[in-house]
């Protein structure tokens, strides 16, 4: 055998050598990875969406749960958090919260798999974690649904922040563990479940929870209060929508079904904010998307606000109705009003990003309703029509802020199936009909004001005067004949 075929065989089992051992080093790391538990449902929120506004999803005084406990901005509150532990077991004439740690115990293991990444803390620490901040919200909850008879006046002032921190998708415990200390908390004259004073405290308006079973079922499996408020939303839709030709009794039956149905959703959710998520977007049924059409298409070819009404559509704004429940028919594009403050980017912000990196990612009404309204808004123009409209309610006082809001929201969102890609396509539809464009020129040069108006009227009038004395005139002419 050659000296060059004995250096070939040579390097080969040296190659067969390493690659085993790269083999043996990749299935170790393999074996490394923790299985992905079913029930993970509270995620910090990807790069992607935190570079458009960072703070929206931050905590402003309120740190619960792990990921935000050592923030600095948080940590004047620890001391209100003894505090109201202090007051509850002195309300509770108890001395100490031994009856409580067995039973935080035998669930820490699944509130740990709720999180998306491994949180490390040791046992004592998670624990206290539980303890701590999930008898500080319960006792917030308790107190904001009474109207503070209670609470401290230093908690009073900031109230608006610490509601606005429970929506945060970071920021949240699971829901089975607040559940069960404000069943181990109650009072002999509490007979509300947490769900009925979150919801009082969290939604706007807020539904009454003891007419709707199937509401109630479904927010008892909420994996977060934002999951509730998402499932409470959407749920608000199915009462109005009623079949043509059906009797007061079939619609009656239906909104019991459809309560019916509510409430064994949301006894899924798994902590605050995916009850919020859930309490939204409950019965909104999913967009039927046309064939050969896209869904980027669609929603990037609609005209804005003051296009829209250049081209005939009127806007009108819907009191009272759910939020996201967008109507358009005989060119009128029906918006339900809503208040633009300082919390409502935050709580969007997070309902998308819950919904975008949630396992069960085919519902995401938030993100469509933003991506619709950011096709109505081009410019504080926009914002300007829509307020005037009675559509915004506008409490942040600038108009253009405002556009700006709408116009990053969608930054670094994926869309599925859009579901307001019908009444898109109508409302285009609408607008490139040369009758309806027509008639908005009419309307835009000869009936803008009162005295155009006269002015076609009268011209109008002359015309018809001119038409009949013609008509005698022929007509006297013929009989003289």
């Amino acid at each position: 055998m050659s000296s060059h075929q004995s250096n070939q065989d040579a390097r080969n089992d040296d190659q067969s050598g390493t690659q085993d051992h790269a083999s043996i080093y990749i299935e170790d790391m393999l074996r490394g990875v923790p299985p992905t538990p079913p029930e993970r449902s509270i995620f910090r929120v990807r790069h992607v969406l935190r570079e458009a506004n960072e703070k929206a999803y931050e905590p402003e005084v309120l740190a619960v749960g792990p990921y935000h406990r050592r923030n600095d901005r948080c940590k004047f509150m620890e001391e209100q958090k003894m505090r109201c532990v202090q007051r509850l077991l002195k309300r509770r004439d108890e001395e100490s919260f031994h009856r409580y740690m067995p039973i935080l115990r035998e669930m820490e293991q699944r509130a740990r798999d709720c999180y998306a990444e491994t949180i490390h803390l040791p046992q004592n620490e998670f624990l206290a974690m539980m303890l701590i901040d999930g008898c500080f919200v319960v006792e917030l909850l308790r107190e904001c649904s009474m109207n503070g008879p209670h609470m401290e006046a230093g908690l009073i002032r900031i109230l608006p922040s610490l509601l606005r921190d429970l929506m945060l998708l970071e920021n949240q415990l699971p829901l089975f563990v607040l559940n069960k200390l404000y069943d181990m908390t109650k009072g002999p004259n509490e007979h509300h479940e947490l769900i009925d004073i979150a919801i009082k405290c969290l939604c706007d308006p807020p539904v009454d929870l003891d007419r709707n079973a199937t509401l109630r079922s479904m927010l008892r499996d909420s994996k977060h209060l934002l999951h509730l408020v998402h499932t409470c939303w959407t749920f608000r839709l199915l009462p109005e929508r009623q079949p043509e030709g059906s009797t007061a009794q079939e619609a009656s039956t239906a909104q019991t079904e459809a309560r019916s149905m509510l409430g064994n959703v949301l006894r899924e959710s798994k902590h605050l904010l995916h009850l919020v998520h859930t309490y939204c977007t409950f019965g909104l049924p999913r967009a039927r998307k046309p064939e050969g059409s896209t869904t980027q298409t669609e929603v990037r070819s609609m005209l804005s606000a003051t296009e829209l009404r250049e081209a005939g559509v009127r806007l009108r704004a819907v009191q009272r109705r759910h939020p996201m429940d967008i109507k358009f028919k005989n060119g009128i594009l029906k918006i339900p009003a809503i208040t633009v403050e300082d919390s409502t980017e935050s709580r969007f912000r997070n309902l998308i990003a819950y919904e975008q990196h949630r396992q069960c990612g085919d519902i995401s009404h938030v993100t469509d309703y933003m991506s619709f309204m950011d096709c109505l808004i081009h410019s504080s123009k926009d914002v300007k029509l829509l307020r005037c409209q009675g559509i915004f309610g506008n409490y942040l006082g600038d108009d253009e802020v405002v556009a700006q809001m709408f116009n990053k929201m969608g930054h670094g969102v994926t869309l599925t199936d859009f579901y307001y890609n019908e009444i898109s396509r109508n409302v285009n539809e609408y607008c490139n009909k040369k009758r309806n464009l027509w008639m908005v020129k009419l309307k835009r040069e000869y009936l803008h004001s009162p005295w155009a108006f006269l002015s076609v009227l009268a011209a109008i009038v002359l015309l018809l005067l001119t038409a009949a004395q013609t008509a005698f005139a022929v007509l006297s002419y013929i009989n003289r004949s």
